[in-house]
């Protein structure tokens, strides 16, 4: 939404055509590599295991080894689990809301996200 705005404010403003186009491309750029990322690296399933320890599989189907941060966020409407994975430089962020699983899983993932870590 807030490179849909930028868009709309520089298209508003009274400069240069060529100078507009060439922002235009900036403001289209910087949400390139967002999306990209966000595609590629989607999490379809999560497992830890009895010592605790997160595996994550991607779309491709390999199961990677992952920390959970610190930053990761945890409420009966929303989770928002962030996770740092050894071969990549950012972290991998995942949003679940309660129908995206099994209310059943969703409340044990809460319950283990809050007092089993």
């Amino acid at each position: 939404m807030a490179h849909l705005l930028a868009l709309i404010v520089l298209w508003m403003l009274p400069i240069n055509l060529t100078i507009k186009s060439g922002l235009s491309a900036v403001v289209m750029l910087g949400i390139a590599f967002p999306l990209r990322h966000a595609i590629h690296l989607q999490i379809i399933a999560i497992r830890v295991n009895v010592s605790g320890e997160l595996s994550v599989q991607q779309r491709d189907g390999d199961w990677q080894d992952a920390a959970l941060l610190g930053t990761s966020f945890v409420a009966p409407w929303l989770t928002i689990l962030n996770f740092r994975f050894s071969t990549r430089r950012w972290p991998q962020h995942v949003v679940l809301t309660p129908d995206a699983l099994s209310q059943d899983d969703f409340r044990r993932l809460r319950v283990w996200l809050k007092w089993g870590r």
